[in-house]
């Protein structure tokens, strides 16, 4: 590979590894929760997409 195409590839890693819903997915990929109630509170441009992620991984038990 060129410098560039690995330049190019390090570049798209990093920018899907950044990615809100991979973040959140990442950050609750090992957690336990107990048997209450789940509250997810998102703030900012990208707090859709980390709430919809949330929601879709503790499929369904958020309040």
């Amino acid at each position: 590979m060129s410098l560039r195409a690995d330049a190019e590839t390090i570049m798209h890693s990093a920018v899907r590894a950044s990615l809100p819903d991979a973040a959140v997915a990442k950050a609750l990929e090992h957690k336990r929760f107990g048997r209450g109630k789940i509250v997810v509170v998102a703030i900012g441009k990208a707090a859709w997409q980390m709430a919809k992620t949330a929601t879709g991984i503790l499929d369904g038990r958020i309040s």
